[in-house]
């Protein structure tokens, strides 16, 4: 997450008490419970580390922010408001990829209605082809030396005129329109937009992204078409979801150490198993 809610008012009443050193703890624990998306090691040294206390008085108000407002269980420190929103997070952006792929999935009607317009526009050119060389009346007269020199010249067939240039597509118009009613800076003309349409993506999945947009960026920030490109790139050719390290969760840990040949022992808590854990993991690469 990039992004997460402050609400002053809770957290001066939850945490007003803190000194100055213990609020910036408490802060910097926060932001990493958030980016990482996930609970804080259960080693408070580690916990140091993610809050960079290197001078015993920071570590002590690491050690006691978390004891005052986390709670300890077997995958790590537990943040229950923290827990809700990165729930809420995970659970909004699930529904928005849902949305997306669903858009893409369905049927292109503009694409369906250009294949359906074609081969008519093709067998109306044929037939109004055909028909005007059937009206066309042969000439079966044998031209002369004599009635060559006398005959008068062809009249000269006027000149075509130029085709008009070429309209810009209605999906292009629409695109840039609807984009720009919810807040996107763009036209037309832009290279982006002209891109999207060559590619055939619909305004509905061109709002979608704008909707992925406003959950990565801060509330109120403008949302550009170049921001946008990547977002559709992606959502077009979705990536497969990472593995979460080994040291994340009970599971992901257990299976680490089976793949090492070390199993839990009786009575051993999640702590001390991934220390052990770490231990070997650290002795492979040292005799690599």
């Amino acid at each position: 997450m990039n992004y997460y809610e402050h609400h002053l008012s809770d957290y001066f009443k939850d945490a007003g008490h803190l000194s100055m050193i213990e609020h910036g703890a408490y802060r910097l624990l926060l932001d990493a419970y958030y980016i990482r998306e996930a609970p804080l090691p259960a080693e408070i040294k580690e916990c140091c580390k993610l809050a960079r206390a290197s001078y015993k008085p920071e570590r002590d108000a690491v050690a006691y922010v978390l004891r005052e407002f986390f709670k300890l269980r077997a995958d790590g420190w537990h943040q229950d408001r923290a827990d809700r929103e990165i729930e809420r997070y995970k659970d909004k952006q699930a529904k928005a990829k849902r949305s997306a792929e669903a858009r893409w999935n369905a049927p292109k009607k503009q694409t369906e209605r250009n294949a359906n317009a074609s081969p008519n526009a093709s067998r109306n050119a044929m037939r109004t082809h055909s028909e005007g060389n059937a009206h066309q009346t042969p000439d079966t007269k044998h031209q002369t030396k004599s009635s060559a020199s006398t005959a008068e010249p062809p009249p000269v067939q006027p000149k075509a005129a130029p085709s008009p240039p070429a309209k810009v597509a209605p999906l292009v118009i629409e695109l840039a329109v609807e984009l720009r009613k919810v807040g996107v800076a763009c036209t037309a003309s832009h290279p982006r937009v002209l891109e999207w349409a060559a590619q055939g993506v619909t305004v509905q999945q061109a709002l979608e992204a704008v909707q992925v947009a406003r959950m990565r960026k801060p509330e109120g920030e403008p949302i550009s078409a170049n921001y946008l490109a990547p977002i559709i790139a992606e959502m077009r050719n979705p990536k497969p979801t990472p593995e979460p390290p080994w040291w994340n969760t009970p599971e992901a840990t257990i299976a680490k150490g089976e793949s090492l040949g070390i199993r839990a022992k009786p009575g051993e808590q999640m702590a001390e198993y991934r220390e052990r854990i770490r231990e070997a993991v650290k002795g492979q690469r040292a005799a690599a």
